[in-house]
């Protein structure tokens, strides 16, 4: 679609739908097949293509409230403008008078709910149910009064979460953590809060959804991350909280990246698709770096960095790995949100260990994972997770013995912990095993697996994980 004069109104200073979306795909050098990934990774649906693309920009379809939210945060472009482009666009068809949306008034925050008056019509409370979906939870009545909840006690609750989640796995926490959502979204509910309450207590909500999508996706249970994800995508729209959007962005991006040694399905229950991730990764990174400390500018740029060595990127994860060490020097911990306060030098180690494990760079990652696996700070699921890249890194310089012995404890702690994810980190070693059968030291770790198959954590699917070894 080429714009032309007719896809200007002069007088409201409104662009049409279509030639916005050209004029901003083109500028950015992206084509209409990575839009369309990038819109299926952020939001979580697999289906959209190129083709939807296609048509929104020659304006045969006008997009949905829903997508222009997503449209918003993949394009990096204000949603009152994209709301204006396809009001005039609408309008232009004979749709609807310029300026209307087809969603009703109810599915809209107060004009002055948010910085950037985004939609929110879940955390709104435009409807009357609650999110048993995300929480995977019943209606059960929150514990005390929910309205003497505020934004203080909420992040109490959160650090208090965020503690528990350091030492049990996400089987174990999230029925917890789905509940503690469900309730801060009632409590959104109109007539519960005076606007000011509300406008507080959005980026706690943001933060708490970000914490029950990572806690959901470690218990084996996508469509719950999915789920509790938008809605913390939306709240921190509403809020105007970049640093917790790009937060939740690169935590769908490391998620989607693949982040156990082989490149199977996500955690998250998206298809493995590392480019699109990359992208995801960047966009955060861009949306908070105006306003990110730089600790959490650290943290996002690794983030980046896994996501370009799993897309086999190696220039552009080490630029990022240069970028995270510059940041992390110049950290103040005065300045750093709460939920930073486990990123230290111990996992800053680690992680830069898994990024060259996902290069393909084993002699490099060997000695930065046991550096980080020998500090007591890494925290017992994370521990399990760096030592099953260790014994990747091992399998990949032919160290089988020590691969097997670093699998072992791996195994030891995914048992205590009840991770999912460590779990399916170390099947994720058993393809390349199995060949090696004849050595002692993999028949003793396969006799090790069998016996503990019993105990190992299991996600919706029952003892679907433990038979993938």
């Amino acid at each position: 679609m080429t714009p032309s004069r007719q896809d200007f109104d002069p007088e409201s200073g409104s662009e049409c739908i279509g030639a916005l979306l050209v004029r901003v795909r083109l500028a950015s050098g992206r084509s209409q097949l990575r839009v369309a990934e990038l819109l299926c990774a952020a939001s979580g649906v697999p289906t959209l293509t190129r083709h939807e693309v296609s048509r929104w920009e020659r304006e045969e379809r006008i997009p949905s409230q829903r997508w222009l939210r997503w449209l918003a945060v993949v394009l990096d472009v204000p949603l009152d403008d994209l709301e204006r482009a396809a009001g005039f666009a609408r309008a232009r068809r004979g749709d609807a008078p310029a300026g209307l949306t087809a969603d009703p008034p109810e599915s809209w925050l107060p004009a002055d709910a948010g910085a950037t008056n985004a939609p929110l019509a879940a955390v709104a409370g435009a409807t009357n149910a609650p999110l048993p979906a995300v929480a995977g939870a019943t209606n059960a009545p929150v514990e005390g009064p929910a309205t003497r909840m505020d934004a203080t006690m909420l992040a109490s609750r959160i650090a208090a979460l965020r503690r528990m989640d350091d030492l049990v796995g996400g089987a174990d926490l999230t029925r917890l953590t789905g509940r503690e959502l469900s309730a801060a979204l009632r409590l959104l509910r109109p007539g519960n809060l005076s606007e000011v309450q509300r406008r507080r207590l959005l980026p706690a909500v943001a933060e708490l959804a970000q914490l029950t999508c990572w806690v959901a996706a470690d218990a084996g249970a996508p469509v719950r991350a999915r789920r509790a994800h938008r809605v913390g995508v939306e709240a921190a729209t509403a809020a105007g909280a970049h640093g917790l959007l790009g937060h939740l962005l690169t935590t769908l991006a490391h998620l989607n990246a693949g982040d156990t040694a082989n490149a199977g399905p996500s955690p998250a229950g998206a298809a493995h698709d590392p480019r699109a991730a990359l992208e995801l990764a960047r966009q955060g990174y861009r949306l908070a770096r105006p306003t990110a400390s730089a600790t959490a500018r650290a943290l996002l740029l690794h983030r980046m960095a896994f996501a370009a060595a799993r897309a086999g990127q190696r220039r552009a994860c080490e630029q990022a790995l240069a970028g995270a060490e510059r940041a992390f020097e110049r950290r103040d911990p005065e300045r750093d949100p709460a939920w930073l306060y486990w990123f230290d030098d111990a996992e800053l180690t680690a992680m830069t260990g898994r990024c060259y494990a996902a290069l393909g760079r084993p002699r490099v990652a060997e000695p930065l994972l046991r550096a980080a696996l020998a500090d007591r700070r890494i925290r017992l699921r994370a521990w399990a997770l760096y030592a099953g890249w260790l014994a990747a890194a091992q399998l990949d310089t032919r160290e089988v013995e020590g691969a097997c012995a670093t699998a072992r404890a791996a195994l030891l702690t995914t048992v205590r912990v009840g991770s999912v994810r460590a779990l399916r980190q170390l099947t994720a070693l058993h393809p390349r095993l199995r060949p090696l059968r004849a050595v002692p030291a993999v028949r003793d770790y396969a006799d090790l697996y069998r016996s503990a198959v019993p105990y190992l954590p299991t996600g919706p699917g029952g003892a679907a994980a433990a038979r993938a070894g």
